[in-house]
């Protein structure tokens, strides 16, 4: 009985998903038909990637689209708190999300030099904005590590959240990897 509303809900999720696909990319000024092309293929891509079962990278990707929109359309400081929270959110789950938020940052210097085209003039607007977004990041991640800590989980939560994965190092030369890279991208 529960599978079909967890298929709902994760249906849900990545239709909304796809529509924040498509609202960003028309903020971004993209044409209707390439907005509405990106939110089919992102659909299409989840259904064959997850055939309907739960995986944790669709919240990701639902935190990540929600806080990039949330960037783009809201004004003023609230859009910097909300968007370093929802992609704080994201890195919670995956830790991939770091690079989102790298994004994010580049975005917000980007749009403070197209607005003013002098990046010296807004440098102390830009490090406020940038501080605010940074400081909403952390709160989510804060507040896991802050829960785990508070139920005296910490030591099991720090080994499989920071130190496990360092145990699976990959012992591949550079020249390795890069004919990896180039045989699943050419064949």
């Amino acid at each position: 009985g529960a599978l079909w509303i967890n298929r709902l809900i994760l249906s849900v999720i990545i239709s909304t998903s796809a529509f924040l696909i498509y609202k960003i990319a028309r903020l971004l000024q993209a044409s209707e038909i390439a907005a509405q092309s990106s939110s089919v293929l992102f659909i299409f891509v989840m259904f064959f990637h997850s055939a309907l079962t739960f995986n944790f990278e669709h919240f990701m990707y639902f935190f990540t689209l929600l806080g990039i929109w949330s960037y783009l359309s809201i004004s003023g400081n609230l859009r910097y708190f909300l968007s370093g929270f929802l992609l704080g959110l994201a890195f919670c789950i995956k830790l991939l999300s770091l690079l989102d938020f790298f994004f994010l940052l580049l975005l917000m210097i980007y749009d403070s030099y197209k607005k003013d085209g002098n990046l010296t003039l807004k440098l102390s607007s830009i490090f406020r904005s940038i501080s605010i977004c940074v400081i909403a990041f952390l709160i989510p991640f804060g507040l896991v590590n802050f829960y785990f800590f508070a139920a005296d989980s910490w030591q099991a939560f720090y080994f499989i959240s920071y130190e496990a994965p360092g145990n699976y190092s990959s012992h591949l030369s550079l020249l390795d990897r890069l004919k990896f890279v180039l045989d699943f991208h050419i064949s």
